[in-house]
């Protein structure tokens, strides 16, 4: 097949949704399949990875994270989709992408299929950090009707939506969208492992930290934005230090929020920001060389990070909120409220008192199990999406 993906928030030092795309691209050229980015940038460029390809229209940068750029026009995405006369079409995001992708459809008169690739929840994301913990989720879905009620809308213009998991299916269902197909995501669980786990690395971090290596090391993976409450997450170590806690946290990641982790990290002792790391595997030898992963996000759709840690054998210290709780067990993991940092605090000291090496066998065995590798992903979304091909080309 040629799948072609517009792909809104695809960029070279993105987030989880670069991550994700990388890896498609990779799977599809290994099942013989052409996969197509078509992703705004700085300039009309092609690069060419294998039998695929991102296609860069140049578009206007994203003035509130310049990391981004934003499509603009729709004919110019127009054209290359119809130039590319793709098998299918994917978007991945549902805002001017979207509506370009809806409002096409072939001249030729081929019926194209079109999936909505639902990777955000913008709901989460946004109102439920501004206003969690003072507002219940339920009443902040009904003062943001207007987002679903626009969504529900650019669905029309889609054949199929798809989520990464169970969770997020069920969340959007509820807001009235047909149901969507989960399709469970996966993790590089060749690159993450608890294998690459390194005590001279483990001793490297807690000694940027200010520590020795008597201390516990926390790790949090994941970039610099409102949704990810790394403040949150620095808030509820400090609080764990005050009570008597010998911990250190290495916080991996960048983004337009990062003066707000910065401050919030200058008032912590045995802190450090380590940026971007852009190199898969120094990312999982950091992760694997961690003691638990320390995360604060509520709003996540499906958690990459989270089961890019498992994966790694960390126990999780997380919240139960959002798809993460499809990742939460008392087996290799301690929970807290949303947005609440004193019972995040809480959490990190239930975690220290407990048999560390044993939740790490557990969060292991959870790695290969409940979050399961990306090649099993990929097989099954190719699979999914050859069948809707299929039943599009029967209708013709």
């Amino acid at each position: 097949m040629r799948i072609v993906d517009v792909a809104e928030f695809y960029a070279p030092k993105g987030g989880g949704v670069r991550t994700y795309i990388d890896a498609k691209i990779e799977a599809g050229n290994a099942a013989g399949h052409e996969i197509v980015i078509i992703a705004p940038g700085p300039e009309d460029r092609t690069d060419v990875r294998g039998r695929s390809r991102i296609i860069w229209v140049k578009a206007p940068i994203l003035a509130v994270d310049k990391r981004y750029h934003v499509f603009w026009a729709e004919a110019p995405v127009h054209a290359l989709l119809e130039a590319e006369a793709p098998d299918l079409v994917e978007c991945s995001s549902p805002w001017q992408g979207a509506r370009i992708v809806a409002h096409w459809q072939s001249k030729h008169g081929q019926v194209t299929p079109k999936v909505l690739f639902q990777h955000a929840d913008p709901v989460a994301s946004y109102p439920q950090q501004w206003f969690g913990g003072r507002l219940s989720v339920e009443t902040i879905d009904k003062l943001f009707g207007f987002y679903w009620r626009y969504l529900r809308g650019v669905a029309k213009g889609f054949d199929e939506i798809v989520v990464g998991g169970p969770w997020m299916a069920e969340r959007l269902h509820a807001q009235g969208l047909p149901m969507p197909i989960p399709v469970p995501m996966g993790v590089d669980t060749a690159t993450f492992t608890p294998h690459l786990r390194s005590a001279v690395l483990r001793t490297q971090l807690l000694a940027d930290c200010g520590l020795g290596p008597d201390a516990t090391l926390l790790v949090g993976v994941g970039r610099h934005h409102i949704q990810k409450l790394w403040p949150l997450a620095i808030d509820a170590v400090g609080r764990a230090q005050a009570a008597g806690a010998n911990i250190g946290f290495v916080q991996i990641g960048d983004g337009m929020a990062r003066k707000a982790v910065e401050r919030a990290a200058a008032k912590v002792p045995h802190v450090v920001l380590k940026g971007h790391v852009g190199d898969r595997d120094t990312l999982a030898s950091m992760l694997a060389s961690g003691d638990a992963l320390l995360h604060a996000s509520s709003s996540e759709t499906y958690g990459l990070a989270v089961a890019e840690a498992l994966a790694a054998g960390l126990p999780l210290v997380a919240p139960a909120g959002g798809a993460v709780l499809d990742l939460l067990s008392p087996n290799w993991s301690e929970s807290f409220t949303p947005h609440d940092a004193g019972d995040a605090a809480a959490a990190i000291g239930r975690f220290l008192r407990r048999d560390r090496e044993a939740m790490a066998a557990a969060a292991a065995h959870a790695g290969a199990t409940v979050v399961g590798d990306s090649d099993a992903h990929f097989k099954r979304l190719f699979a999914t999406y050859a069948r809707l091909v299929d039943e599009h080309a029967a209708r013709r």
